[in-house]
Formats: C-alpha cells, sequence, structure tokens
C-alpha cells in the first residue's frame, strides 16, 4: 500500500478547459475585489496562545480586532489595552456571534483559541 511519501503531489487541473461562464481564478490578472479594506476579527480565549495568533494576523495588514471573548475579567482588561478601548469584550461567545456584521464593526472572521 503506498504511503502520502510515494503518493504524486502533481497537481490536475479541474476542467481540461474552462466553459466560457467560469473564470478560473489562475486566469485573473487583477487581484479579486473585496467587500472591506479591513477584515474585522474576533478573538475568543485571550490567553497566551490566542494573543499570539491575534498578533499575528495583524501582522497580514488590513486586520483590525473588534471583539474579544474570554472568561477572565483581567485577560478582558489587558485585550482592551493591547487593542483599544472601543473593542467589544465579553465573556459569552454568543454575544459576539450575534453580533451585527462588519458594517456595525462586528467580525468577518474569528480566531477560536480555547
Amino acid at each position: 500500500m503506498a504511503g502520502l511519501a510515494t503518493a504524486s503531489m502533481t497537481a490536475r487541473p479541474l476542467f481540461a478547459s474552462a466553459p466560457d461562464n467560469i473564470v478560473l481564478l489562475s486566469k485573473r490578472s487583477e487581484p479579486l475585489p473585496s467587500a472591506n479594506t479591513v477584515t474585522n476579527m474576533a478573538l475568543i480565549g485571550a490567553g497566551g496562545m490566542g494573543v499570539v495568533d491575534m498578533q499575528t494576523a495583524l501582522t497580514l495588514g488590513d486586520v483590525a480586532v473588534t471583539a474579544v471573548c474570554d472568561l477572565y475579567e483581567g485577560r478582558l482588561n489587558e485585550a482592551k489595552k493591547m487593542w483599544g478601548d472601543k473593542i467589544f469584550v465579553s465573556k459569552d461567545y454568543r454575544e459576539i456571534a450575534n453580533r451585527p456584521h462588519a458594517g456595525g464593526r462586528g467580525c468577518d472572521g474569528c480566531l477560536r483559541s480555547v
């Protein structure tokens, strides 16, 4: 039985030729348009790993922290110190999930580190 080490890793196209009404991403010369210029992110679990994960996301550019959830009040206070007083903080992740989308400073994505 062949393992992953002996498996072929050559990429094969999904279509031999693309139909006229389908634009393959590999054929696009310009970047995909973005609905927002900033990706609003929430963090669930503001312990050591969660903070490092969010800091890594922030290095990508055009990422903003909009909400943080943690059970410990001290971590929520530290999150406000790191990322600003305007972020929404809660001890209940459902409050973050039920917030309005990005137009209301909700979130486009969520990092979960629990």
